[in-house]
């Protein structure tokens, strides 16, 4: 049996995706070279014509490739669950990059947790604009008209974490690796756009982190994101005007450490 399921989620890419499918299957082969049993699966959700014949190619080696019409990613979310034999599920987008050692990174720390409370995530997360290298060399532009940026994610078990943050912000990428049974714990909604709810990631990760599961960073791990002008579900969202769904019942349960409200 293997241990880990691995679905590169893929739509609108193009030949965006070329890259992302190489990232992907690297990071799988680094894993598989220590000895991690992986499952790499390709999904495709509504994908455009361009971006099947990418992924489709034989230069991509899948273990299987699935294909939806939903057009909603937690609903690709939820299927997938179903589709997976596995202990662990991680998730990776088709536009992305992914460091090599993510996947036996993140394996090394699952294998040591002794529930399935938790969600790893990499330690970086950094995020490249598409256009930012068209001006890489124009000595007109100022490095405060730059575009790139990178944050680091806090694991929610840190003194310094502070869960209500998720009212505001997403802090946390959609790259993670956790146990399955987790996902099938708690489910992914998928966009209500008549009630103006969408962002299953962040509604995700609310919903979970105000549960009391563990969000842990992994050292020496990066997600590499795509900022896109066009295509890009961010974009989609707040041009929908969508807002996480959020689960503000347990948010009121939360107990928060009281060293956060102290000033300096």
């Amino acid at each position: 049996m293997h241990d880990l399921t691995i679905y590169v989620n893929f739509h609108g890419e193009g030949f965006l995706s070329h890259a992302s499918c190489r990232s992907s299957l690297l990071s799988v082969e680094v894993a598989r070279h220590r000895g991690f049993e992986i499952r790499v699966v390709a999904v495709m959700d509504r994908a455009t014509t361009q971006t099947r014949l990418a992924v489709t190619g034989t230069a991509h080696r899948w273990d299987d490739i699935l294909e939806y019409d939903f057009g909603d990613l937690g609903q690709v979310r939820r299927s997938v669950i179903e589709h997976s034999d596995t202990e662990f599920v991680g998730f990776l987008d088709g536009d992305d990059l992914f460091g090599s050692k993510w996947i036996s990174h993140a394996m090394d720390v699952a294998l040591r947790q002794a529930d399935s409370n938790w969600v790893a995530h990499p330690r970086y997360a950094y995020y490249f604009h598409e256009d930012e290298f068209l001006s890489f060399n124009d000595r007109t532009v100022q490095p405060w008209d730059k575009k790139n940026f990178f944050f680091e994610h806090i694991s929610s078990t840190s003194k310094s974490f502070d869960p209500r943050v998720l009212l505001f912000n997403n802090v946390f990428t959609s790259n993670h690796i956790c146990p399955r049974q987790l996902l099938e714990q708690y489910q992914y909604k998928e966009v209500d756009a008549t009630r103006g709810f969408g962002v299953e990631d962040w509604t995700w990760n609310a919903l979970t982190t105000w549960s009391g599961v563990r969000h842990l960073s992994i050292a020496d791990t990066v997600h590499l994101v795509r900022v896109k002008e066009s295509g890009s579900l961010g974009k989609l969202n707040a041009s929908l005007r969508l807002l996480p769904d959020l689960d503000l019942g347990r948010f009121r349960q939360l107990t928060v450490n009281p060293e956060l409200d102290q000033p300096d």
